[in-house]
């Protein structure tokens, strides 16, 4: 009910105040005190139906005889937990990064000291910087461009002379070829916005040979022939 989460809300006060006005009066009449003497008359005071267990009560009352005082003495340990995102790691892996941007995340958490996760949430919340992909071409040889201009030409008069039906014939994996005489290879790094030197390139053109092997062969002759 909500008066009686109100009342737990206030119970560590309400209970100060009995613990003081309590050992006030007489300092001998606390070692009588017991705990279900003490919860009644927080019942009573208060009027709530459920009153503080025997160990928040005998806590209190050893944290009183102890120091004279029921306030809070965690002055380190209390409030929300500390964040690594800090003014000073943000700075220090800003200056990693501004160094060497092609320094991968766990290579610059492990010269901070902090972990992977800490470090990606630095770069993305507090530096604005996100994952992107590189993608590199590498040129296809001469002489595989030739092999292939003569693999397409053998196909072609092979279907042509020995007049079997391709049409017949059922693929179960579908396969690309690449045909502008570059090959992809794709890896992730982390982007820094005023650094990145980005060259972006076409996609390369791809041929799907599913069914049409004779639409295939001719289209790498024609292609390889330009």
């Amino acid at each position: 009910r909500p008066e009686e989460c109100k009342a737990n809300l206030e119970i560590f006060p309400r209970m100060a105040n009995i613990v003081r006005s309590d050992t006030a009066v007489d300092s001998s009449d606390k070692l009588e005190h017991s705990p279900t003497a003490t919860r009644r008359s927080f019942q009573k005071r208060f009027n709530v139906p459920k009153g503080p267990d025997a160990k928040n009560i005998r806590n209190l009352f050893a944290k009183f005889e102890r120091t004279s005082s029921v306030n809070d003495n965690r002055v380190g340990n209390v409030g929300p937990r500390q964040t690594v995102v800090t003014s000073g790691n943000v700075a220090e892996v800003s200056g990693i990064v501004q160094q060497n941007p092609r320094n991968a995340v766990r290579r610059i958490a492990s010269e901070i000291g902090l972990k992977r996760s800490s470090t990606q949430k630095i770069l993305r919340n507090s530096l604005r910087m996100f994952p992107y992909k590189i993608q590199s071409h590498q040129a296809i040889p001469i002489k595989a461009v030739r092999q292939r201009f003569d693999f397409a030409n053998e196909i072609l008069t092979m279907i042509d002379n020995e007049g079997f039906d391709v049409s017949c014939i059922w693929f179960t994996d579908e396969v690309h070829f690449h045909l502008n005489e570059f090959v992809n290879k794709k890896t992730g790094d982390f982007g820094v916005p005023k650094i990145l030197i980005c060259v972006k390139r076409n996609h390369c053109i791809r041929l799907k040979l599913l069914l049409g092997l004779r639409y295939a062969a001719e289209a790498l002759s024609a292609l390889f022939s330009c």
